[in-house]
């Protein structure tokens, strides 16, 4: 009976070689060429192709190898030359995680300079499939990218028998993008530095800022409005109100026409930070005579007076207007 038998029956460990016997139903009358493949999901890896020699009905392939744990897997061996035969599958076989000796890192939600946040630890093997700690494993994060410093709760405790833990009350001190954090273990199951530490970052995004800053002019100016956060979207006001995702929008360090007066103000949104702080400058727009001083300009429709360049919250001086 023509078979395909996967690793003598038993089921494949992750990374490791096993070998391939394909076999038919009886001795082929030429040399006849063989190839094997899995019939979904990873390819395999290593020799999978053979000759099954005149006279013979086997051949043995060997060092092949997969790496992603799963569970009922087929190998389909076909003929390539020689006699013709029908493809043949093999009965369905697991692929299994190795040992663990490793952990992947994950930051929850949107982290913010020196607020508590989580870190999720899973436990893996040298391939990144999911295992379980075969005891009690203490783990402790470190500062894999980054240029702040990491404090707070450093420290869980992977269960036997489980493969995640959460660490609450992590924090950093450095708003920044592209941090990541590793774990290790200090007792249990050995688990190195190795493993996948997703990147995250830490906000808010940057305060905008305007150039030129606050001030009067004689005529009209081309404000721009940058964020040190790169990327994102700067959403802004003209007349003094708080920005929201719904107001216009520019690019970071696009600009905007202050052809009048105007109190700005502007946000950015950038992907994976908080909402940045308001930002705001305050423009008059008025000729000036002949003395060298400021005819009188537009008044705002709502204010007599507003504060110059600054965070919402913080007043670095009061500017009157008109």
């Amino acid at each position: 009976m023509a078979s395909v038998l996967v690793n003598g029956g038993l089921s494949v460990s992750a990374g490791t070689t096993f070998d391939v016997v394909v076999t038919l139903s009886g001795v082929v009358t030429q040399d006849t060429g063989v190839s094997i493949a899995k019939l979904a999901g990873e390819a395999l890896t290593g020799t999978t192709t053979g000759t099954i020699l005149l006279g013979t009905d086997s051949v043995t392939l060997h060092n092949l190898a997969l790496f992603a744990a799963a569970t009922a897997q087929t190998i389909e061996a076909t003929q390539t030359s020689g006699d013709a035969f029908a493809p043949i599958d093999s009965p369905a076989f697991d692929v299994v995680a190795g040992s663990v000796s490793r952990a992947d890192t994950t930051a929850l939600g949107q982290p913010q300079v020196n607020v508590g946040f989580s870190v999720q630890v899973n436990s893996t093997d040298g391939f990144d499939n999911p295992q379980v700690v075969s005891q009690d494993t203490v783990v402790h994060l470190t500062l894999g990218a980054g240029t702040g410093t990491l404090s707070g709760g450093l420290t869980g405790t992977i269960l036997a028998g489980t493969s995640t833990v959460t660490i609450a009350g992590v924090l950093y001190d450095t708003n920044e993008a592209g941090v990541t954090v590793i774990a290790t273990s200090t007792s249990g199951d050995s688990i190195g530095p190795m493993g996948v530490h997703t990147a995250f970052n830490v906000g808010p995004a940057f305060v905008p800022t305007f150039s030129p800053d606050s001030g009067d002019f004689a005529t009209g100016q081309t404000v721009t409005i940058t964020s040190a956060t790169a990327g994102g979207t700067i959403y802004y006001t003209t007349d003094g109100t708080t920005p929201t995702h719904l107001s216009a929008s520019i690019a970071n360090g696009g600009t905007v026409n202050v052809n009048q007066s105007m109190w700005l103000k502007a946000i950015e949104v950038a992907a994976g930070f908080i909402d940045s702080p308001v930002g705001n400058a305050t423009y008059v727009i008025a000729p000036v005579r002949a003395n060298g001083v400021f005819e009188s300009g537009p008044q705002f429709a709502t204010r007599t007076e507003s504060p110059a360049a600054s965070v919402d919250g913080t007043n670095l001086g009061t500017q009157v207007i008109g």
